[in-house]
């Protein structure tokens, strides 16, 4: 078993997570930053183009959560019985230990 491919693999997958965690705290500040400027564009170059976005998140009535619990109900029957059909992908699961010291 080659361990030092594992151990790669979860080296980067922790970088990333890490890296994900700096972008998360960076994000409001570059907001702010593109706050002041007249275009909310800013481009750098040799790096790209930075931009203010607009996200639309939903709340539903009642009556859609109602509904959409129906069809979620509806669909574990259907893999219940057999009606539904399904295809397994393989991936990689990785787990990192929990450390020690908190």
């Amino acid at each position: 078993m080659n361990k030092q491919l594992f151990t790669q693999y979860a080296t980067i997958k922790n970088q990333i997570t890490e890296l994900e965690l700096q972008l998360k705290e960076l994000q409001p500040q570059i907001l702010e930053e593109l706050a002041t400027v007249d275009d909310k564009q800013v481009e750098l170059d040799q790096v790209g183009v930075f931009s203010v976005t607009h996200r639309k998140t939903w709340t539903y009535p009642i009556e859609i959560l109602a509904l959409q619990k129906q069809v979620k109900d509806v669909e574990k029957s259907s893999q219940a019985d057999g009606t539904a059909t399904f295809e397994e992908i393989r991936g990689v699961m990785f787990k990192k230990n929990k450390d020690e010291n908190p």
